[in-house]
């Protein structure tokens, strides 16, 4: 039996796990043991649970869920799990709890840093949301040619797709 892999999965192991998902459903023991060995039932499961599933919402967090986020953690703590499936929407898209702590915590620190940087008189600004992807709006959907290029949901159905093709 080979050595585990660890580290980075390539196109190629998570275009096999599609397709044993397909075939095996969520026997992820099996799963593991038709891709010979290369990974543990444990890393298949969390690859296909956070990253691969379809029905995961890759699009940017709105206002209305970054809110949502932060008036439930301070009523209930860090409960990333619970806040997930609350954010479930009506298009049967979903978000992952691991989405949602690290959204929370870099928004979170982002906001502490700005906060520390600013003077008094910027205080209001600094609650502004933040442009995430470091550029404006306008250009963030657009490749180095000026090409429409596609974002969030959009591009991961088309990576999976390109993945089982």
């Amino acid at each position: 039996m080979p050595s585990l892999k660890k580290g980075h999965w390539s196109a190629t192991e998570d275009k096999l796990v599609l397709e044993l998902h397909l075939r095996h459903g969520s026997d992820w023991k099996g799963i593991a043991a038709a891709m010979n060995g290369a990974r543990d039932h444990k890393q298949v499961r969390e690859r296909y649970v956070n990253h691969l599933d379809p029905s995961i919402n890759h699009d940017r967090f709105s206002i209305e869920e970054e809110r949502a986020l932060v008036k439930w953690n301070k009523i209930e703590g860090p409960q990333w799990a619970v806040f997930a499936r609350r954010m479930r929407n009506g298009d049967g898209f979903r978000r992952t709890a691991l989405q949602v702590k690290n959204f929370f915590h870099r928004t979170a620190c982002r906001k502490n840093k700005r906060q520390k940087d600013a003077p008094m008189e910027q205080q209001a600004a600094v609650d502004e949301r933040p442009n995430y992807e470091g550029r404006s709006g306008a250009s963030s959907t657009q490749n180095v040619r000026g090409e429409e290029k596609p974002r969030g949901r959009i591009k991961s159905l088309m990576n999976i797709r390109n993945l089982l093709n």
